[in-house]
């Protein structure tokens, strides 16, 4: 709903949710398929938030707007702004999916992935100090034996870390809860290569220092096992038209549930009763709406106060071609439009370059993020120090030129942007009846923003427990206890519309099953599991089996009836001769 437009009629709510993120759309879909009513409101005409996106249009606008935004455009290179401003998706966060990740399992859990499509990631690669040039990865144990890279010993290593991942073999009792740094170091023997190979790439850590014990790493491996090869030779997928895709498809189911939507209007005023609590809102039309709970991100100043967010630093470079040396298939064939994930770990650059690992991404035309011949590279690096990625950026890039110095051909991008996230909000929001920022019990509850992580199963898992503490303070405020407690009940009655909080809330059950409890008496067909499709070319190919069969079918049905004909035919001359 543009803004200006006439006040809502219903202004009554159970949540308010200011943003649209991608914990903000987890967290409106959740709670209205579970009965709450929701009111989502954003102040961008588009859905995703940080996590949105953008044309290469929106994109420099907003680059341009931002205090330490940066557009670079090349000289001697076509002006894409111009020449070529339709075809572009770029995400503001670029994030890939965890194959047997929390994300893949919700979305296959609760059928929203038929809303979806995933390309798989073609290639994992990390840049490594020795070689001063980005390696493939080795994923699985074919991959190990095989690799080029590795001197003997060290697979040997790495095998002896995948024995970790199979059920019988158990850590070591001593070493469960120390730094996996030590256990790789002093358990496994080994060296700072190989150790730097395990940390940033594989289990997707920042820092050298960064905190993760060995049970952790461990259950992070066992996954990493479980993804590759399920959908294609890496552990990860990417979302088709980039990964807001996702908040939108979380954002549709809330609107199948009666979860109300207005783009283009954001929160300026959280109401708190007497008791430090939420009891509503006001939105930037200045309508006010009644709720009691408020959802909202750390990035949105409340009082004039941010929330303590990481964010993240990122440049986008668009070009002709790959940055990555040619990846072959099975069988040998060249991929055209590859997607690439890589990682550049701590001081891998020399002179302690960077300080934190940078994630990268090569997208292009195979997941419609860019038009036919041109590829994105994304650098997303926990922080907001754009000062280090532009240096991290320089190695492979001439920035006085636009040369790709890593290309295997003489070629030159066309731009590049920089900026950090999160962004700085229009309006800030004003919380009444308090100074300073919230109390934590005032019923309004924050979500995380982009913080340098390599995949969004981080933001499933954060939605999931912010979802399972509203869900438990709402039961609280309905005064409903568990059935098989034998105290004195406040419960509403069977006909009051609300949630089914008697019993524990599943986080995101199937969609399209009636909800928890329908007021209205809406029933939703229960059609048959649909896996998560991944590839367009899967989801072609299995239409065009269909289309045969169906031709197949109708030919062997032709075939019948003309023989039916013959027969019935013969019939009629039998009793026409009698």
């Amino acid at each position: 709903m543009p803004p200006n437009t006439d006040h809502l009629d219903d202004t009554t709510y159970d949540v308010a949710i200011a943003g649209s993120g991608l914990e903000e759309s987890f967290l409106a879909g959740a709670l209205a398929r579970s009965g709450l009513r929701v009111l989502h409101l954003d102040e961008n005409n588009f859905y995703g938030g940080d996590w949105g996106t953008l044309t290469l249009r929106e994109l420099l606008e907003k680059a341009r707007a931002a205090e330490n935004g940066e557009v670079i455009k090349f000289p001697e290179q076509d002006d894409i702004e111009t020449t070529v401003p339709r075809g572009w998706n770029i995400d503001l966060t670029p994030k890939g999916v965890v194959s047997s990740g929390e994300l893949v399992t919700t979305m296959i859990d609760s059928n929203v992935g038929r809303y979806l499509e995933f390309k798989r990631v073609d290639r994992s690669m990390v840049f490594t100090e020795g070689k001063k040039t980005f390696i493939d990865l080795p994923a699985g144990r074919s991959a190990v034996f095989s690799s080029g890279d590795l001197a003997p010993m060290e697979k040997r290593r790495l095998m002896q870390l995948m024995e970790f991942c199979k059920p019988e073999t158990e850590i070591p009792e001593d070493w469960r809860d120390k730094p996996v740094q030590d256990f790789l170091k002093t358990h496994l023997k080994m060296s700072a290569k190989l150790i730097s190979l395990v940390l940033y790439p594989i289990l997707e850590l920042h820092e050298p220092t960064e905190p993760c014990t060995t049970r952790e790493a461990v259950e992070r491996l066992k996954r990493i096992a479980e993804s590759v090869g399920k959908y294609g030779p890496t552990d990860k997928i990417y979302c088709n038209y980039g990964v807001s895709e996702i908040a939108q498809a979380l954002c549709r189911v809330c609107a199948i549930y009666r979860g109300v939507y207005i783009l283009q209007r954001g929160v300026v005023e959280v109401v708190l009763g007497s008791d430090k609590k939420v009891t509503g809102v006001v939105c930037t039309a200045g309508q006010e709406f009644t709720c009691k709970h408020v959802v909202t991100s750390k990035g949105m100043k409340l009082n004039g106060v941010k929330g303590d967010v990481l964010g993240e630093a990122r440049c986008v470079v668009i070009y002709k071609g790959s940055l990555f040396p040619p990846k072959t298939d099975e069988e040998g064939d060249v991929l055209q439009n590859a997607t690439t994930c890589a990682t550049i770990p701590p001081s891998s650059l020399g002179e302690g370059l960077p300080s934190r690992t940078v994630t990268v991404y090569e997208t292009s035309h195979s997941t419609n993020s860019s038009p036919d011949g041109y590829s994105t590279l994304h650098l997303t690096q926990r922080g907001t120090d754009l000062s280090e990625l532009r240096r991290v950026a320089s190695r492979f890039i001439d920035f006085s030129t636009g040369k790709l110095l890593n290309a295997d051909d003489d070629r030159n991008a066309n731009l590049a942007v920089f900026f950090t996230l999160p962004s700085v909000h229009e309006h800030d929001i004003k919380v009444t009846n308090t100074d300073g920022y919230p109390a934590a019990d005032s019923r309004i509850w924050l979500c995380d923003t982009p913080s340098g992580e390599a995949s969004v199963d981080v933001s499933v898992k954060n939605a999931r427990a912010t979802f399972a503490k509203l869900m438990k303070e709402e039961k609280a405020l309905r005064g409903i206890h568990s059935r098989n407690n034998n105290t004195h009940t406040d419960a509403a009655p069977e006909e009051e519309e609300g949630p089914d909080t008697n019993n524990e809330v599943p986080f995101m059950p199937n969609v399209f099953l009636p909800r928890l409890r329908d007021p209205e008496g809406q029933q939703f067909d229960d059609p048959e599991a649909v896996m998560l499709g991944v590839t367009l070319e899967q989801e072609a190919q299995k239409g065009a089996e269909e289309k045969a069969d169906e031709a197949n079918v109708k030919e062997d049905e032709d075939e019948n009836q003309g023989e039916g004909n013959e027969e019935g035919g013969e019939k009629e001359e039998g009793k026409e001769e009698a």
